[in-house]
């Protein structure tokens, strides 16, 4: 029997924690049933941490577009996906963010590694606009 699945975390701290509680369950289930279980466990994917300081200067940046091309900014809930761009973030202070891009007339939009997953294309000129002020405003205070 093989079992598979996810391990997701919103800190290094309950990463550790999890890790031990696998290791711990398995040794149980192994105790309790006279089993041997082969564990392979890799910790992957980082929690993605938005500095916040880069994060109050891109919003900055972004408040500018509002009423012009942006509608809203808000503030999402913390979510667990797994996200590459955690990586860079370990190394460089920075900040990741969403475009809205639910099409038009849906009520229920999926995510974007979702097979049903759609996009309001009027979003891609959303995203360029705002990536573009927030690279000339960090240019504009750094120098």
């Amino acid at each position: 029997m093989e079992l598979e699945g996810d391990v997701r975390y919103m800190n290094t701290e309950n990463r550790d924690k999890m890790d031990a509680e696998i290791h711990r369950i398995v040794a149980g289930i192994e105790a309790m049933f006279g089993v041997s279980v082969e564990l392979t466990y890799t910790n992957d994917y980082p929690p993605l941490y938005n500095d916040p300081a880069v994060t109050e200067q891109v919003i900055g940046s972004l408040q500018k577009g509002l009423g012009e091309y942006l509608t809203e900014i808000s503030e999402y809930d913390m979510l667990s996906g797994s996200e590459d761009f955690a990586y860079y973030l370990q190394k460089i202070p920075g900040v990741f963010f969403y475009i809205g891009a639910k099409p038009k007339n849906v009520s229920h939009a999926y995510f974007n590694h979702h097979p049903k997953f759609d996009i309001d294309e009027d979003a891609l000129l959303v995203a360029a606009k705002s990536v573009a002020d927030v690279v000339l405003d960090y240019y504009k205070l750094n120098g």
